[in-house]
């Protein structure tokens, strides 16, 4: 939901409307610094204030409330009503003067009023609301003139130009609309975040000329305010014409009337924690860089007891007094009790620190003269009544329970001893969140936020180092999702100058660096310094890797090379033992081989002549074993023919005589063989 603005200065400064957090209005009275009014509405804790502003010239009158004839000649002021808004999207006016409601609308929007206009021409009041409509009330009959959806997204400020031509309403972007045909004109688009802010620029001019239509905005937890110009013709022109750049979030922003020849606009724009920032430009085109605060103003209370730190007091609104002498009204203080300033502003003094009273805290008056009150005793008195005398005396009184002896604590013995000084100092220094960062046991939660703030904030460098060592990326991712939004501009300019260091410390503030950048990116975006830090920054990374290309080819390069090695060592030692050897001879080494080469050949010779010779009288034995076995055949034979010569008749004598024949051809056929052979191999000998 926006930022919800609880004070505002009338439209003269002379009073100060102011919601507190429980739903309560109270009007003060800025010359006196007094409560002159309080309104709760009956509702006041279930439905708080969600919209509060006070009404331009415009006289609305009520036809539910009747005036008494006294006041019928004097018309209501402008300046003395006040718009009030409710979360539960009631519309209400409360008038200042009468000290009471002056009437409150008979319908209402379905969700919280975040933004009041009045446009004097059509005399009606323009309200927003979360619902995402906007409603145009005519607060004489307390009833809707028109009501359109302006956006898909909740709308959280609205606000008419000078010249009531324009209505602009911002959600996150901002639509400008036609008054007259309650058309869309023009969009921008600015801000990431909810745009709370949004007020036009009213020039200081009585000539009658055209006024160029300016329009400022600030949006949630941004560091930025921007103005824009209104130019339906050049719809593609959405770029803001000025940015405004801020040490700390906005809260409200407060502009001054400038003059139409000058163009010097002064804005003011309150931050959270109680600052003022002072800027001044000339709305004369438009500026590439952010612009800065020339003056700072902070309300400080004064030092006591001889302490010389101060207090400071929160700023709860400003204004610019329409004057020649560029003074501002704040109010500082509380809800409780508000006090009021006035002081001028002067652009050569940077920074202004004004010493005043905290009115919020009770003063203690310390009386020099006291008057002592005695009680008499009574211890011997007497009391006299009517008719008859009492004796007061002790019998006549029950005497006063006496008080039992109080019991003495007993000395501590001589066995227990109080430690000593140095031992006290040296157990608190065991319990200390940096002796147990040191020790490691410190740093076993999931995130360190309390010892990364306090090292922040005491700039220790031994916490920080202690801190930023730890590694462990969900320790690290923890620790900065949970920092404050106050020590992460402190931590980037500490991590941006450890970066630039040594390159050990390096890496590992990359880690909390990166952390950073992913989860809090949009809230870095709202500072031009620390962008300008994180650019110089990555040009310092681009120069030290600028070779890191070529070195990975290099290293590539080496790593195929070692590769193949191992490869070729590898093959090498599967093949243990070599199947072909060479060996150069010198030449008597050839000729003694030579010789015992033909040494070889001969033995070989010998060797094939001596298994030929084996083999010639192998065969002859072979034929000698024929021969014996024929002989006997034929000595068989003739006992056959001797046996049987008586039987068998001539032709039997012939036909053995033929077989006789045969056997004989036969023997020589084999010895012809074995003497072949042999003349074959005597021949090969002498060869």
């Amino acid at each position: 939901m926006a930022s919800t603005i609880s004070a505002r200065f009338s439209n003269d400064l002379a009073k100060l409307a102011h919601s507190s957090p429980d739903g309560i209005i109270r009007i003060w009275d800025s010359d006196t610094s007094k409560l002159q009014s309080e309104y709760s509405p009956s509702s006041h804790l279930s439905s708080t204030c969600s919209c509060l502003c006070w009404s331009p010239n415009a006289v609305w009158v009520s036809p539910k409330k009747k005036r008494r004839k006294s006041n019928q000649g004097n018309e209501l002021d402008a300046s003395d009503l006040v718009i009030v808004g409710t979360s539960s999207g009631n519309l209400l006016l409360y008038s200042v003067s009468m000290a009471s409601l002056y009437t409150q609308m008979s319908e209402k929007h379905d969700d919280a009023i975040t933004g009041a206009a009045v446009c004097a021409s059509r005399n009606s009041l323009f309200t927003c609301s979360l619902d995402q409509h906007i409603i145009e009330w005519d607060p004489k009959s307390t009833k809707i003139s028109n009501k359109w959806k302006a956006d898909n997204s909740p709308i959280y400020s609205i606000a008419i130009s000078p010249a009531e031509e324009y209505l602009i309403s911002a959600s996150r972007k901002i639509t400008v609309w036609s008054i007259d045909k309650l058309e869309k004109l023009q969009i921008f688009n600015g801000h990431a975040s909810e745009v709370y802010y949004l007020s036009f620029v009213h020039w200081n001019c009585s000539n009658g000329e055209s006024i160029i239509p300016y329009f400022v905005t600030s949006a949630v937890h941004d560091r930025i305010v921007n103005v824009w110009q209104v130019n339906p013709s050049a719809r593609d022109n959405k770029n803001a014409l000025v940015s405004f750049s801020l040490p700390e979030d906005a809260k409200d922003v407060f502009l001054s009337k400038p003059d139409q020849k000058s163009k010097v606009l002064l804005m003011g724009v309150l931050s959270r924690t109680g600052k003022l920032f002072l800027f001044e430009h000339i709305l004369n085109g438009p500026c590439a860089k952010p612009l800065r605060p020339k003056v700072t103003v902070q309300v400080v209370s004064p030092s006591r007891n001889g302490v010389s730190s101060s207090k400071p007091i929160p700023i709860v609104s400003a204004g610019f007094v329409n004057d020649d002498n560029n003074h501002i009204s704040l109010a500082y203080g509380s809800s409780l009790k508000l006090g009021f300033e006035r002081f001028k502003y002067d652009s050569s003094q940077s920074e202004v620190e004004l010493v005043r009273q905290d009115p919020s805290a009770c003063e203690i008056v310390k009386e020099d003269d006291v008057t002592v009150v005695r009680m008499p005793s009574t211890k011997n008195a007497q009391l006299y009544g009517p008719g008859q005398q009492i004796s007061t005396s002790s019998s006549y009184f029950p005497k006063e329970r006496e008080q039992p002896a109080k019991l003495k604590r007993k000395a501590p013995s001589d066995e227990i001893k109080e430690m000593s000084l140095e031992e006290r100092v040296r157990l608190s220094e065991e319990k200390s969140p940096l002796s147990q960062a040191k020790s490691g046991h410190g740093l076993k939660a999931d995130n360190l936020v309390v010892l990364l703030e306090q090292g922040l904030r005491s700039g220790d460098s031994r916490l920080l180092n202690q801190v930023l060592t730890t590694a462990d990326v969900r320790v690290v991712t923890n620790t900065i999702r949970d920092l404050p939004l106050k020590c992460i501009v402190p931590l980037v300019t500490l991590l941006t100058e450890k970066m630039q260091q040594h390159a050990v410390g390096a890496s590992v503030c990359a880690a909390w660096l990166l952390a950073l950048l992913c989860h809090r990116t949009s809230y870095l975006m709202t500072f031009p310094d620390v962008i300008s830090q994180l650019t110089v920054l990555q040009e310092r990374i681009q120069h030290r890797t600028s070779m890191f290309g070529r070195v990975v080819q290099l290293h590539g390069k080496l790593h195929l090379l070692l590769q193949q090695g191992k490869s070729v060592q590898r093959s090498l030692t599967l093949q243990s033992e070599p199947v072909v050897s060479f060996q150069a001879l010198s030449s008597r080494q050839k000729s003694v081989s030579n010789e015992d080469e033909d040494m070889a050949s001969l033995s070989e010779q010998e060797s094939f002549a001596d298994d030929d010779g084996e083999r010639v009288d192998s065969e002859v034995e072979d034929a000698d074993e024929e021969e014996a076995m024929d002989s006997n055949e034929d000595e068989d034979g003739d006992d056959l023919k001797a046996a049987v010569g008586d039987v068998d008749n001539d032709d039997d004598d012939e036909e053995s005589d033929e077989d006789g024949g045969n056997v004989t051809a036969a023997k020589q056929q084999a010895k012809a063989r074995v003497l072949a052979s042999s003349s074959s191999g005597s021949e090969e000998d002498s060869d």
